[in-house]
């Protein structure tokens, strides 16, 4: 129990202070941890989070890929918790500006984010997870509270770290159906110059069975989404650098985000 709170406390003060950590130190103890540990240490960091006002908003999954599986060593996605000053909601017409000083090491990744309309349960499958959400275009900024962190971190200190949860800043939402989800192409440029193009079916193969992964892995841990939380469900390829200029993240049928980093 001290180790938790230890590890904890450093996490919950290095996002507070901006005072990032060494990720060499305490490796060894991370290197005997499993993920039921990992797990317990983010969700300590949530809790902390929560005390000074800062409420549960959703989940975000990582390593949806087999590229950030092998990575991370990783044999299956992790998640992470969202609190509700990472979530930024803006509609298509709408700059998001985002102060890059605030940030440790970022990066940019283009996903959906799936906004649940009632409790999800283990017993849904995928389409109907889709009838129960809406679904909203997303850029999400992803960073950690170690130093160095991309590609270094081992797993266990992704996992107690949020899933190296940064932002998330969502377009607006709409109704989708299953098929309709899985046609989502989305670009991404910078300054006007493209950077990236992928398709969602690059999440698992169908961003809905990331979110299903998600439901069956919280209920196993007594956990659940609730109606009114947002789940950021895996990055359509591998993210990039984030820096200063202006970003456009571009989504068939579901709109566009725009950014200005300054």
């Amino acid at each position: 129990m001290p180790t938790i709170i230890k590890l904890a406390d450093g996490l919950a003060d290095a996002r507070i202070n901006k005072q990032w950590l060494d990720r060499r130190d305490m490796a060894d103890l991370f290197a005997s941890f499993n993920l039921t540990q990992a797990y317990r240490i983010q969700h300590a960091v949530t809790a902390k989070r929560q005390a000074t006002g800062d409420k549960l908003a959703g989940y975000k999954i990582s390593m949806t890929s087999p590229e950030t599986q092998a990575i991370f060593e990783a044999h299956e996605p992790l998640y992470g918790q969202l609190t509700a000053s990472q979530v930024h909601e803006c509609g298509s017409a709408e700059n998001f500006v985002l102060e890059l000083g605030q940030m440790n090491a970022p990066l940019l990744e283009l996903e959906l984010v799936f906004i649940a309309q009632a409790d999800l349960l283990a017993s849904d499958t995928p389409e109907t997870l889709c009838e129960k959400c809406t679904v909203a275009p997303c850029l999400e900024i992803p960073d950690s509270r170690y130093a160095d962190w991309f590609p270094n971190l081992s797993l266990m200190q992704v996992c107690v770290d949020g899933a190296v949860g940064g932002k998330i800043v969502l377009g607006e939402a709409v109704e989708a159906d299953y098929e309709g989800v899985r046609e989502v192409v989305g670009q991404l440029s910078h300054n006007g110059k493209m950077l990236h193009k992928a398709s969602a079916d690059t999440v698992l193969g169908h961003p809905a069975i990331a979110l299903k992964w998600l439901v069956d892995k919280l209920d196993a841990q007594s956990l659940h989404i609730r109606a009114g939380m947002k789940v950021s469900t895996g990055s359509f390829g591998l993210p990039v650098p984030l820096e200063t200029g202006n970003y456009v993240g571009e989504f068939t049928n579901f709109g566009q985000i725009r950014m200005t980093v300054r």
